[in-house]
């Protein structure tokens, strides 16, 4: 148990669910992982309800683990700041739009798995809400404000889309999820809070 927001502790225990429950199946030769990923649309696998189940599957222990140590690290933040429902809502966007700016940019026959977009997605909402917050990351034992941390990462993140071959690392994805932060956040803020 740790300690955290409503929405962030449900989307947490979602995840952990859904990881423990297919390694069951799989344990048991039911193989419908596959059901559930992001296909490219344009694949006979493809069906409209991937681009939310995708963001609560992960492809090994590691991928999960240190997708939720980020998610819970940021989320509660800005899950106070936009409220529980609004915070739901927010995160599938996010991870909905991770997914297709992937396909669109990679396409292929290879499917996407991951809440990395959406945790993206409330990394840049994180950093554009509380800029100077000191983040540090695991194993470096210096503090970084977080619009460096993030801006770099982000950087480096678009770098990586633009230049390096596919592999495993969906980085459109995550590109797709953050520059989906980037605009909700600006929405929140200056439409919805303060319209004038």
């Amino acid at each position: 148990m740790f300690q955290g927001t409503k929405a962030v502790k449900t989307i947490f225990y979602i995840n952990v669910l859904a990881f423990l429950l297919f390694a069951l199946l799989d344990l048991m030769k039911v193989h419908l992982f596959g059901l559930f990923c992001a296909w490219n649309w344009e694949t006979k696998n493809f069906l409209p309800f991937q681009l939310v189940t995708y963001q609560f599957l992960h492809g090994g222990f590691f991928h999960l683990l240190f997708n939720m140590i980020a998610f819970i690290s940021l989320a509660p933040l800005v899950e106070n700041y936009l409220g529980e429902r609004k915070f739901y809502s927010y995160y599938l966007i996010c991870g909905v739009f991770s997914a297709a700016l992937h396909i669109i940019m990679v396409g292929g026959s290879v499917p996407l798995v991951g809440a990395s977009g959406s945790i993206w997605g409330v990394t840049a909402f994180f950093a554009l809400m509380s800029p100077n917050q000191e983040l540090n990351v695991m194993f470096i034992p210096v503090n970084f404000k977080a619009k460096y941390l993030i801006g770099i990462l982000f950087a480096l993140e678009l770098f990586l889309s633009i230049f390096a071959t596919q592999g495993t690392i969906s980085h459109w994805g995550h590109v797709g999820g953050a520059v989906t932060g980037f605009v909700f956040f600006l929405y929140e803020k200056y439409i919805v809070k303060n319209p004038n």
